[in-house]
This record gives C-alpha cells, sequence and structure tokens, in this order.
C-alpha cells in the first residue's frame, strides 16, 4: 500500500473513539515516517490532524483535512519545511480531490 492509501485510509477510518483513535494515530505517524518524514514533524502533523477531525463537527474528514493541509498556518509550521512531510500530505490530498475523477474507482464504489 503506497504512503498515500495508508493516509487516506487512516482518515477514511478515523474515529475518535478507543480503540480506534489510537490505530489512527499509529498509522497516520508511521505513514509519514516511512515516507521519510522525521518523527518529530509526523508526531506533531498527527497530533494536530487527530485535534482537527476529533474537533470537526461535518461528515467528510478528508474534506477537513485538505483544508488543514492547504491552509493551516500550524500544520505548516509541524512541516516545518520538510520535503517528505510536505510531499506525503499532498500527495494524499491531491488523491482525495481525484479520487472522485477516477473512473475505475466509481465502478467499484
Amino acid at each position: 500500500m503506497t504512503t498515500t492509501q495508508k493516509l487516506y485510509n487512516a482518515v477514511e477510518f478515523f474515529s475518535a473513539e478507543a480503540p480506534y483513535l489510537e490505530q489512527f494515530k499509529r498509522v497516520f505517524r508511521e505513514a509519514l515516517v516511512a515516507h521519510g518524514a522525521p518523527i518529530i514533524n509526523a508526531q506533531r502533523m498527527t497530533r494536530l490532524a487527530t485535534d482537527a477531525l476529533q474537533n470537526f463537527s461535518g461528515y467528510d474528514y478528508h474534506l477537513r483535512m485538505a483544508e488543514l493541509i492547504a491552509c493551516d498556518r500550524e500544520f505548516e509550521r509541524a512541516i516545518d519545511g520538510n520535503f517528505e512531510a510536505f510531499h506525503a500530505v499532498h500527495k494524499y490530498m491531491s488523491y482525495y480531490l481525484e479520487l472522485p475523477a477516477m473512473p475505475e474507482l466509481r465502478v467499484a464504489n
């Protein structure tokens, strides 16, 4: 599974309930680290993503993540200019935003 798919699945199955919350944190953080992001960046990004999703009252967690990645200054500071961290979350965001246009996935759903 690619980093993008791991991040997508982590968000797709997000839940604030135990033990799923800890599973989200672990999968999200490990996907970033496996992509080459430093552990400290991955930990900060995971904390911010967790907080953002826990406090989100909408129904589309992926849309909230896209907003966090694109617009949140604290999340940008957590990336801290690290290319691998930046690349991982932007690939995830692109994947999410392009998903409806992928005909092979629309048929499967």
